[in-house]
């Protein structure tokens, strides 16, 4: 199109331009001025050839700036369509993220929701872990349930599952009595190694070359110790009664040792006065009164079969037959009169030793009074009970003995003395 436009111009020019054979016919003053409207028609055709170019370039020009024009309109509607889909992307891109930050928010709260009354029970079972007896034998299982505590994101799935089979673990063993072979702190303070016999979670025993004490736990070390080295003796010897299987009880501290920490404090105040008094009830008086019946009893059943084999014609004398017969009775009346004072003595010792212990103790539980009080009528119920039977032997065998002195009189027709 550019090169036909071109052509056109100048076939016009050329057909436009004076034929030069018809110039050159005309006369020289003509031809001067003929010449000088030739030159300036020749400028004229001149500049309107170069005017023609330029219009054809210009018309070139336009074209092509049309042609860029139009490419760049039809760029520029592909822009507006791509920079319109984007802007619907983006958009749409837009309320998906809010929607997800929206999800996300009602996740996060429902994820505390969870997770921060699960950290809450992560808590309490490390410290009821740490506190339990359990950990002394199995100490750092509270690190078991530690990331569920320190975690910032939400507790996974194996950690819960971890914590959960802690706390199974630890219900099972508490109900449990275990014996291991651990290290424990005795009463110099040193490592020592020995057996420990734990009851559930109230009370710990550790058995060494034939000894047995209690042992206290440290929650903080979880650690077992011999700090309770002045329990008292009723609590340790029911203690080696019941690891040596000749007993179904044993003293234990439901309040994780403050109470047998308290009793070790106030058995170093005991007054040795009072420990030989307890004995004196217990091993003294009652055994004495025990020794008495069996005494009585012997003595009795002596008697009786002597008063059997008596033959009164053996005697010729009052007197032998009497010494006879009356022989040992006044050891049963003794022991028959006797007896209830003794026992009624070891009520009064045991009362006092109750109302001594309640003073040193600092407290009064009824129960332990009671118990105490129904020791002490221990004394008085043996005494009766070994007194009764002697009166009663003593009554019956003397009864027996004047019987046969009687029989002696009647047989040697004596009046009776």
């Amino acid at each position: 199109m550019k090169h036909i436009l071109l052509i056109f111009i100048t076939a016009i020019l050329f057909a436009a331009s004076p034929v030069p054979g018809v110039e050159a016919q005309q006369p020289a003053g003509a031809m001067n001025q003929e010449q000088q409207q030739a030159a300036i028609e020749t400028q004229i055709q001149k500049a309107k050839k170069e005017a023609a170019f330029k219009e054809a370039e210009l018309l070139e020009q336009q074209g092509t700036l049309r042609a860029v024009i139009d490419e760049m309109e039809q760029k520029k509607k592909a822009q507006d369509e791509v920079h319109a889909a984007m802007k619907k992307r983006y958009e749409d891109t837009q309320k998906e993220v809010e929607s997800l930050q929206d999800r996300d928010a009602a996740i996060k709260k429902e994820a505390d929701e969870i997770s921060i009354p699960l950290r809450s029970i992560a808590q309490n079972v490390a410290q009821s872990v740490s506190q339990s007896m359990v950990s002394g034998e199995s100490p750092g299982r509270k690190k078991i349930v530690e990331p569920l505590i320190t975690q910032a994101q939400f507790p996974s799935l194996e950690n819960i599952q971890k914590m959960a089979d802690l706390m199974f673990e630890e219900t099972a063993r508490n109900g449990k009595i275990s014996v291991s072979t651990q290290t424990y702190t005795d009463s110099s303070g040193k490592q020592t190694t020995g057996e420990v016999v734990r009851i559930g979670t109230f009370s710990a025993l550790w058995r060494k070359d034939g000894n047995i004490g209690y042992l206290e736990y440290s929650s903080t070390k979880e650690a077992f110790s011999q700090s309770l080295t002045k329990m008292p003796g009723s609590h340790v010897k029911e203690a080696a009664k019941f690891t040596g299987n000749t007993s179904q009880g044993m003293y234990i501290d439901p309040s994780s040792g403050g109470a047998f920490r308290f009793m070790a404090e106030q058995s170093g105040k005991e007054d040795p006065v009072m420990d030989w008094v307890k004995a004196a009830v217990d091993y003294g008086i009652i055994w004495f009164l025990i020794l008495l019946s069996f005494i009585s009893l012997w003595i009795s059943l002596e008697r009786y079969f002597v008063y059997k084999k008596v033959t009164i014609r053996d005697f010729t004398d009052k007197k032998s037959l009497e010494l006879v017969l009356t022989n040992k009775l006044h050891i049963i009346a003794t022991i028959g009169s006797n007896a209830p004072y003794l026992g009624l003595m070891g009520t009064v010792l045991g009362i006092m030793i109750t109302f001594y212990t309640m003073g040193n103790e600092g407290f009064m539980d009824p129960g332990k009074i009671m118990t105490g009080l129904s020791l002490a009528l221990k004394a008085t119920a043996i005494g009766l009970v070994v007194a009764i039977p002697s009166v009663f032997f003593y009554n019956l065998l003397l009864r027996r003995a004047k019987v046969i002195m009687m029989e002696w009189e009647i047989e040697n027709g004596r009046e009776r003395v």
